[in-house]
């Protein structure tokens, strides 16, 4: 079988956001890239090639040969496109953007039929409507009308004045978004009268985009995600939940590292008697049978590859828990994804923990925290697979400022700090 090639693109919302295939990210972000860009070797298989900024050294590879069965070809893009390439079956960013069709227009003609043919070979002005947050608009009721009635109507509108966002703000606190924007960046809560910096926010916005969402402001008891796969024939794949944890200042910090069962039955540890554990169950499954019946026909025409469903447990109005079965869509691959990917590939199925995203304000700083890590959580290895302790995903190299990473026990003990 003809080798795939995968490239970690983090900074996708924001060149989506942007529209410029010259879209140029932060330093920040370009460094984030850099430091984390081998993440991709877990979503692929022997032989496909991961795009790096830089090859990584041969320390990493020797401790990933130890738990990884199968090795891929590492090639940074300007290798690449100096390079004859054997042929390619599909393109795999991170996320499509105009930035990353740029980034690897010159890799497109090695690719098969199966990829050129495909609408996501080329950016499109469907695929940017997709991409935005006001999908969940169109989407959200189709999914409600399969649910026993909620009392709070949280289906988002679309606002495009500032006019008609003070009159949602003046019935109930409330959620506005940009359509368009980096992972949690572009999300404002309101509560009735707008303040100075509010009303120049939403300015900002609408001269912008055009439009932003807004919905009632819920009670939110815990966020997870629902993750999929659409194959480029448009089936679409159910591939489980992901459950994640944040810092004091709600940023994301790491996902948690078990069994689809086991995280399963952690979501329903914030249930509570206001709900019996078969009703979720029911409404759980409906949720996911819906998306795997109506998401080939709304999006697999236009989109292939790896998408996540951000969720919430939720208060209804009579305090009874129920799941919002969705708060955003994200075409593109996550964090939430790469941690089950990380679990089934490389993890003990005895295992579980923390896969955790860090960084450092310096290079010595994080290999001194790292250092720390490796001493108080020692590795070990059984069975070809990490069981328990520290072990790094990524390089670290010496100007690495950023680096993901494993803390895994075999005890159950799990730690959001």
């Amino acid at each position: 079988m003809n080798p795939r090639l995968f490239y970690f693109n983090s900074d996708n919302d924001l060149a989506v956001a942007n529209k410029s295939p010259y879209y140029m990210p932060p330093a920040r972000i370009v460094k984030m890239k850099q430091d984390l860009a081998v993440l991709p070797v877990y979503f692929a298989r022997k032989n496909d090639i991961v795009a790096v900024e830089a090859l990584p050294d041969d320390r990493f590879t020797a401790s990933l040969s130890q738990v990884l069965d199968y090795q891929v070809d590492y090639r940074t893009l300007a290798d690449i496109e100096a390079t004859e390439l054997p042929k390619l079956t599909f393109l795999h960013p991170w996320g499509w953007s105009p930035s990353s069709h740029l980034a690897l227009a010159p890799l497109k003609p090695y690719c098969d039929e199966t990829f050129q043919s495909h609408p996501v070979a080329q950016w499109s002005d469907a695929h940017y409507e997709i991409y935005g947050k006001g999908v969940v608009v169109d989407v959200l009721p189709r999914i409600l009308e399969r649910l026993a009635p909620y009392q709070i109507n949280f289906i988002p509108q679309r606002c495009a004045s500032i006019e008609e966002i003070e009159q949602e703000a003046a019935l109930r606190s409330i959620v506005v978004k940009a359509p368009w924007s980096g992972a949690g960046k572009g999300v404002r809560f309101m509560h009735r009268e707008l303040t100075r910096f509010e009303r120049e926010w939403s300015k900002g916005v609408l001269k912008q985009q055009g439009f932003v969402t807004v919905a009632t402001l819920v009670e939110k008891v815990h966020d997870f995600a629902m993750q999929f796969y659409i194959h480029p024939d448009g089936a679409i794949e159910y591939l489980g939940i992901s459950l994640f944890f944040t810092n004091e200042h709600g940023a994301y910090v790491g996902n948690h590292v078990m069994s689809q069962p086991e995280l399963y039955t952690a979501l329903k540890s914030y249930l509570d008697d206001t709900v019996r554990s078969e009703t979720f169950d029911e409404e759980f499954a409906t949720i996911r049978d819906t998306y795997l019946s109506i998401l080939p026909e709304l999006i697999g025409r236009n989109y292939c590859g790896y998408f996540g469903i951000d969720m919430m447990l939720i208060r209804d109005a009579d305090k009874s828990i129920r799941i919002h079965p969705m708060v955003e869509i994200n075409l593109r691959c996550n964090m939430g994804i790469l941690s089950s990917e990380v679990y089934n590939r490389i993890v003990h199925p005895a295992a579980k923990g923390r896969m955790i995203i860090d960084h450092a304000p310096s290079a010595e700083a994080l290999r001194t925290k790292l250092d720390e890590l490796k001493l108080k959580y020692p590795m070990v290895i059984h069975e070809g697979k990490v069981q328990s302790g520290f072990f790094a995903l990524t390089p670290v190299c010496s100007d690495s400022l950023y680096c993901a990473y494993l803390i895994l026990d075999n005890t159950g003990a799990l730690q959001e700090s």
